[in-house]
């Protein structure tokens, strides 16, 4: 690394080697190989060449704190203790989260699993974009400050999104401080609640022109299909995915749940029961596969042909700012939204709570209550429109 300040001029030698095919001029970065090539340990010298500009940043600063005249000599003192063990400072960090995500592999979901992976990108390019200096024992209030800015500033991505950064990082910091790491003490300050998003369902009546409609067309009727059947039992995709003949005993299903674990009996109403009788024959599965991303895409079609296109209106935060957004309400349903029309479904239609929640697998009551509002609320309306109605017209 050369270090030019005023008419100063050093070299410092970071002791790393690499093929000059995988040096990227223009990033004074180590490329990653391609599938075809060999590892070139670039997360490793990248790293370390981070650390390094950051600690040439450093001394700089210090001199002109300091009032210290710059000079060859000034800057290896400064770097002299690198070697000693600082090389490690920026791989800690990454390593032990690492650590933390094998440790959770076994017992956690493959969603939470790439959810924490993605956590550890967004800190890596945090990182790369500020130069901030991140290691295991200055995870303070400064670098929270400082990803705060990145991620709403530099960013711009939505409230929630950052709120499960900061969850997953107290999470990792603490799992690390119960194996006695360092870490700083202010982690457990941390604290960025989600804000309350909309509850997007069906509506008994569109769930029903939905389930009865005819497409004429198999991968339409598939898809919508399965969407029912999450619909009519709570289940998540990757769950009726699953589903074999071996989980149907007496109109029950009798599974493990992929997500909590827990082994669970789904009663089958008539509807889920009748889809299962339509699709008799397959020989491995109960039901047709179809990859989440496909079926989030043809679900969407099969409403908008239905006809679910009453406007919906949908805030999104952004730290501080909001905007909102007013969409179809058929571009708004995924596979997710087939859980919350089973439950709020089920509630308006007089399921006992208790019930509804074990089939839902709620654990917080903060999550299953949101459910009973919306029901509640559209009660309410009901009321509202049907006999107040009726009142008015006297």
């Amino acid at each position: 690394m050369r270090i030019t300040y005023d008419s100063i001029r050093t070299i410092i030698f970071l002791n790393k080697m690499i093929q000059p095919k995988f040096w990227n001029n223009n990033k004074q970065l180590v490329r990653a190989p391609t599938q075809r090539e060999s590892e070139n340990n670039h997360l490793d010298i990248n790293d370390t060449i981070r650390l390094y500009r950051n600690k040439a940043d450093d001394a700089i600063r210090n001199a002109a704190e300091k009032n210290i005249s710059l000079s060859d000599y000034y800057f290896k003192a400064w770097f002299s203790d690198i070697h000693s063990g600082a090389t490690k400072k920026v791989r800690d960090f990454y390593e032990l989260f690492n650590d933390y995500i094998e440790a959770n592999r076994a017992e956690r979901a493959e969603r939470t699993i790439k959810g924490y992976i993605t956590v550890i990108n967004f800190i890596k390019t945090f990182q790369a974009k500020t130069h901030f200096p991140v290691d295991i024992k200055n995870i303070d209030h400064a670098f929270m400050d400082a990803l705060k800015k990145y991620a709403f500033t530099d960013r711009q991505i939505q409230h929630n999104y950052f709120a499960k950064i900061v969850s997953v990082l107290k999470s990792f910091l603490n799992w690390a401080s119960e194996r006695d790491i360092k870490v700083s003490a202010h982690f457990s300050k941390f604290s960025f609640p989600e804000k309350e998003k909309a509850i997007i369902f069906l509506t008994l009546d569109e769930l029903m022109n939905l389930y009865n409609y005819d497409f004429k067309n198999e991968r339409l009727n598939n898809a919508r299909d399965l969407y029912c059947f999450g619909c009519f039992t709570g289940l998540r995709v990757s769950d009726i995915m699953e589903l074999k003949s071996e989980h149907i005993r007496e109109n029950n299903i009798h599974k493990t749940i992929r997500k909590t674990k827990s082994n669970e009996i789904i009663p089958l109403n008539p509807y889920a029961l009748e889809i299962l009788r339509k699709h008799e024959g397959y020989p491995d599965k109960l039901l047709p596969s179809i990859s989440s991303q496909k079926l989030n895409e043809y679900i969407k079609e099969c409403c908008q042909i239905v006809g679910i296109t009453e406007p919906v209106n949908i805030v999104k935060f952004y730290g501080s700012k909001t905007k909102e957004f007013t969409y179809q309400k058929w571009e708004l349903i995924t596979t997710h939204t087939a859980r919350k029309t089973f439950l709020t479904n089920s509630i308006i239609l007089g399921m006992n709570y208790m019930a509804a929640r074990g089939i839902g697998g709620h654990k917080r009551d903060k999550d299953f209550n949101r459910y009973v509002k919306i029901a509640e609320d559209f009660k309410s309306k009901e009321m509202e429109r049907t006999w107040g109605e009726l009142s008015r017209g006297k």
